[in-house]
């Protein structure tokens, strides 16, 4: 009889795994983009022990890290596999780790005192766990569990696990993400000095919601809407929005910031690194004070009604102040909160504010930051007919200005229709389609009268 002897050669890859953590010698970006997300760049020193095959396990990233965005840059280090691994440490993760294992299972009376104490190895854990204790196979769940230790491969923020192949020991290691949970805004605060000037600051607001802190970081703010990447809950738990992480810790550095230009973008970069603890937000200025040209003016919108002899009475009027972006910045404004203040006799008052959107360096700041009771107007329908095909109406209006000075008032009227001012006491401009404008003078401690009269034609 002959005997064929086949030999089955199996070839087992040996990996040796390396752990990165942070250090200061890191080198990292932050990207943060509107409304709360932030694309993450680090750069780490890795030592490998071997060459060739590896795993490397890179610690510290944020809960709210998108797999889908987790890029590996290394002339040294071939990437095969890349995987955001995240085990946090409960009692059921801990259980599967020790699946096969032993550990110690006790009981407790009311007082707090050990009544059983055994040491069980796990045989099953699916719905319950099941425990073989002195060669009998227990399912009881009315145990307190004891482990020896906490397995490495457990840890309640997140990892990345790097499967690969290097080719020099010591190399650098460039990896990047996109993470929520991180923002940014701008404030302005305006100090009117007079009728045309004032003085207007501005300054970042940047947070870090996530649960990871970040010293000594690059951080860049970029203005604009970008379509960003969908998230993906990880692990059955949702992203982080615990309390204890949104804790205030506001405060104001004295850092400077450049601009820079995309075709698409303005990005605004911090000049030195600043420190992100979790949960915290830092105010950062970018518009030393300067002083500007303002234009203060008073505005009433109003809108016919079909209605006879009505009087609308004592009217407040709208507070505009208006500026020049060019003034303030090269590029454009990003959008944000403008706080106003005066100064009376070396006292300074709040009164009013208004939030912008992002304003182009060739147009200008509107703010209405509130209404004021020293000029108010009174309208009144003085007359209204209709017909099938036609509605006449004559409005009156009396504007009293209780300063001191002369102001200016613009008068917007709101129409419809296909109409016609067939007759007016003042010049007028047409707007639109709908709005009629009056911009009329007030003098100081008086009261004026104007009035018009429209028609419109029904269709």
């Amino acid at each position: 009889m002959k005997y064929i002897a086949i030999f089955i050669t199996t070839v087992v890859l040996a990996y040796s795994q390396t752990i990165s953590e942070p250090s200061d010698k890191d080198e990292m970006h932050l990207y943060i983009y509107h409304p709360s997300k932030a694309f993450i760049e680090e750069t780490r020193e890795v030592v490998f022990s071997t060459k060739g095959n590896n795993l490397l396990k890179i610690n510290n990233l944020p809960l709210s890290t998108n797999p889908k965005s987790i890029m590996v840059q290394s002339s040294k280090f071939e990437t095969k596999t890349k995987e955001l691994v995240y085990n946090p440490i409960t009692q059921n993760t801990l259980l599967k780790s020790y699946l096969g294992k032993e550990i110690t299972v006790e009981k407790y009376n009311d007082n707090g005192e050990t009544v059983y104490s055994k040491t069980a190895k796990l045989i099953s854990f699916n719905d319950k766990p099941i425990f073989n204790i002195d060669g009998e196979i227990i399912t009881s769940s009315a145990f307190e569990y004891i482990f020896p230790e906490i397995p490495n491969s457990l840890n309640d923020i997140p990892y990345l696990l790097l499967n690969g192949s290097v080719t020099k020991k010591k190399t650098d290691i460039t990896f990047s993400y996109i993470a929520n949970q991180f923002g940014w805004s701008a404030d302005y605060d305006l100090l009117i000095n007079s009728d045309d000037t004032a003085e207007i600051s501005g300054w970042y607001n940047v947070w870090n919601h996530s649960n990871i802190d970040y010293k000594n970081v690059d951080v860049s703010l970029i203005s604009g809407d970008i379509n960003q990447i969908p998230s993906r809950q990880q692990g059955g738990r949702s992203q982080l929005a615990s309390a204890s992480f949104l804790e205030k810790n506001s405060q104001r550095d004295d850092f400077r910031t450049d601009t820079q230009k995309l075709d698409d973008y303005v990005v605004f970069n911090i000049d030195n690194p600043i420190s992100l603890s979790s949960g915290s937000e830092k105010q950062i200025i970018f518009i030393e004070p300067k002083e500007l040209q303002i234009k203060k003016t008073y505005h009433f919108n109003h809108t016919l009604q079909r209605r006879n002899t009505k009087k609308e009475k004592f009217i407040p009027a709208l507070v505009r102040i208006a500026f020049k972006s060019k003034e303030v910045s090269d590029y454009h404004l990003p959008a944000g909160l403008i706080k106003v203040y005066e100064r009376q006799n070396d006292r300074l008052f709040f009164v009013g504010s208004d939030e912008t959107g992002v304003t182009h360096s060739d147009t200008d700041v509107i703010l209405n930051i509130g209404k004021t009771a020293d000029i108010v107007a009174e309208f009144i329908t003085e007359h209204y007919e209709h017909s099938r095909k036609q509605e006449e109406f004559t409005i009156s209006v009396k504007f009293k200005n209780s300063k001191a000075k002369s102001e200016i008032i613009t008068w917007r009227e709101n129409v419809y229709g296909d109409w016609e001012v067939v007759e007016n006491s003042h010049d007028y401009k047409k707007i639109n389609a709908t709005t009629i404008e009056f911009i009329l003078t007030v003098p100081a401690k008086s009261e004026i009268e104007e009035s018009f009269t429209i028609e419109i034609n029904r269709k």
